[in-house]
């Protein structure tokens, strides 16, 4: 019999697909990077055609990592490799000659970039790289580390450390740094004359994408035009081939919003009406677009015209991936669309699917062989309704078999603007959902108010409220599974990371009836977040109204929703878990909390990761911190 280890160590070694690029001239219409069981990066080529089953694995000169892949040309493909020296990294173009059932790459040229390379977006005539310079801070989704080696020593100088554009030809005989007069570069689009449109900030930090700005750049004369200003975040930026139309999504922190149509020409701005969570979206033509998204705990895809007057879309459970986990889709050279995609049953796969019609057909088969970890298991889409009477949405995931009330553990996400989408293996919080069912608990996945999925006036729920209400949502689930009689309400916990660790350390101080918790990747300490975190003055600014620590007000309601200020010798036993290098919620934060649980003599451990970030990647770390949680479990009376 499996345990719940095994588990996990199966679903650590998916061969997910988690890049996908394309290029409508060829008849091989992805490209895919895929972890094989060996844990050795491969590259598959997949056909656009219909009822292809079996990727072509694409064979590379030795020492070619592709980090970043995209399509260049006819038979070419563009990545990005981590230069030797630790001081650049390498853009190098392959030349992939034969398309048959085999195929191998060749390089044929190659440009140092004085950075991080983060984006290339391919053009008619060569290529928008997005480069960040050693020394940049990258945010929570991005494993909240900085960019390369921090140096010796290692000078903190915000000045030094910007995002910036880079055009690079397509034989690579030239690279042009975009002029954006001391702009940070957070996303960028380029049209067929070399214009430019991007969200940028004036603070490079983590903290300036809170206060972003669309921006259009002259081809020729890079001359800057400021196009949108938002109050919220912005991400996405995409501009017409002709340059007269850009669009742009607003949103909330971890981007999922409706959709701004500008007119480059007056600055006439619309909103897309009756859109909203959308995350990815692209020109099919000069006058139409697409668009992918969150729908509740499902999908939405789309297509509209340039103005979004004229608005198609139909939605799916399941989720759609791309390389930030957020629904992105590739076009196909007939006008249809590839996409990587799971569902309970279904493990992700590289999809086909029609903007026309709703659902999708499996092209790869990378999978197959996990689909036995879903055995027995079911997966449930429920709602209920909070204190306040809003109706919350959330998955439950339980044995199909198991009599009488089970042990249960909910599973917090972070964000809090992200959610929990159905899925063959929810990822977040370390792949737990899965084995913990396996353990034999029943698992609660919330979407509390301040979640993506259900528009922005429910994702803004949160602000100046957060562990108020979004709290008690989650709480309020918890009641209807034990008046249900799914669960044992003395064999209760609660996990998460991030956002969601922030909850489980508030629920573990505040809410009595959970026998045990676990802290991942967690704020615990509203207060020092502010100059300590990368996102400090940025995120903090949104979720909390502006208050700061500045006045004897800001700083009484910062500790009011702090657990750290919360522990007492009736919070519930803790294990914290954290990366030593994450700089979003920075290690202080799991310390403070692992040192004021002690003080007040509950049960508490603390683990920390050297070389993790934001979220756990090495392997054997992740395996260790699965380990660990469900012996915590196991130890506190909620498993075994």
């Amino acid at each position: 019999m499996m345990t719940a280890l095994d588990i996990h160590a199966q679903i650590e070694l998916l061969r997910t697909p988690f890049e996908l690029v394309a290029h409508r001239a060829l008849p091989i219409a992805a490209c895919l990077l895929a972890t094989g069981p060996d844990g050795e990066l491969r590259v598959h080529l997949v056909s656009s055609a219909p009822g292809f089953g079996t990727p072509i694995e694409l064979d590379l000169d030795e020492g070619i990592d592709c980090g970043l892949l995209r399509w260049s040309g006819p038979t070419g493909l563009i990545c990005a490799t981590r230069g030797s020296d630790g001081e650049c990294s390498t853009l190098t173009a392959l030349s992939v000659p034969s398309l048959g059932f085999s195929a191998t790459a060749t390089v044929a040229w190659t440009m140092s970039m004085p950075g991080a390379i983060e984006d290339i977006r391919p053009g008619v005539d060569g290529m928008l790289v997005l480069v960040a310079a050693y020394g940049t801070e990258r945010d929570g989704s991005h494993l909240g580390t900085r960019v390369g080696p921090a140096g010796d020593p290692m000078i903190d100088r915000t000045d030094r450390a910007r995002r910036s554009l880079y055009v690079v030809a397509a034989d690579g005989s030239r690279c042009t740094e975009v002029p954006a007069d001391g702009f940070n570069v957070w996303a960028a689009d380029r049209d067929d004359d070399g214009n430019v449109v991007a969200v940028v900030s004036s603070d490079p930090r983590q903290a300036g994408f809170y206060a972003s700005q669309l921006i259009r750049i002259d081809g020729v004369t890079g001359a800057i035009t400021p196009l949108y200003q938002s109050q919220w975040q912005l991400a996405q930026p995409r501009l017409s081939a002709d340059g007269r139309t850009a669009l742009v999504v607003e949103g909330l922190s971890i981007v999922s919003g409706p959709v701004l149509s500008i007119d480059v020409g007056t600055g006439a701005t619309r909103r897309w009406p009756d859109i909203d969570d959308v995350t990815d979206l692209g020109w099919i033509d000069t006058e139409r677009m697409w668009f992918a998204g969150w729908h509740r705990t499902g999908v939405q895809v789309g297509t509209a015209d340039r103005d979004g007057n004229k608005i198609e879309r139909w939605t799916s459970p399941g989720s759609l991936h791309g390389p930030d986990g957020q629904p992105t889709l590739t076009l196909t050279a007939d006008g249809d669309a590839l996409a990587v995609a799971e569902m309970h049953g279904s493990p992700a796969e590289v999809v086909r699917l029609q903007f026309g019609e709703p659902g999708w057909t499996a092209v790869t088969e990378l999978n197959r062989a996990t689909e036995h970890l879903v055995s027995g298991v079911i997966s449930e889409t429920v709602s209920w309704v909070s204190t306040d009477g809003l109706e919350i949405d959330g998955i439950v995931i339980r044995r199909a078999h198991a009599i009488g009330p089970q042990p249960l553990v909910v599973i917090a996400h972070g964000g809090p603007t992200w959610l929990w989408s159905e899925a063959f293996a929810p990822a977040e919080s370390n792949n737990l959902a899965l084995p913990l069912v396996h353990a034999g608990a029943v698992v609660l996945l919330p979407n509390p108010r301040g979640s993506s999925g259900r528009g922005q006036e429910f994702a803004r729920g949160v602000i100046g409220e957060v562990g108020g209400l979004d709290l008690e949502d989650v709480i309020a689930g918890v009641d209807v599974l034990v008046h249900q009689g799914l669960v044992d309400p003395a064999r209760t916990s609660i996990i998460g990371s991030s956002y969601g660790g922030y909850l489980a350390a508030l629920a573990a101080t505040d809410i009595r009836q959970f026998r045990a918790a676990v802290v991942m990747s967690g704020v615990s300490d509203w207060l020092s977040f502010r100059t300590t975190s990368n996102l400090g003055g940025g995120y903090d600014h949104v979720y909390h109204q502006g208050i700061g620590p500045g006045t004897a007000d800001g700083r009484e309601k910062l500790v009011s929703v702090s657990p750290v200020y919360r522990v007492g010798k009736e919070s519930t036993p803790t294990l914290i878990l954290h990366g030593q290098l994450d700089r979003t919620t920075p290690l202080v934060q799991a310390e403070m909390l692992h040192r004021a649980f002690r003080f007040a003599e509950v049960p508490t451990e603390l683990v920390v990761y050297p070389g993790e970030g934001h979220e756990f990647v090495d392997a054997a770390h992740r395996t260790d911190a699965a380990h660990r949680v469900l012996s915590w479990l196991e130890e506190h009376g909620v498993l075994g």
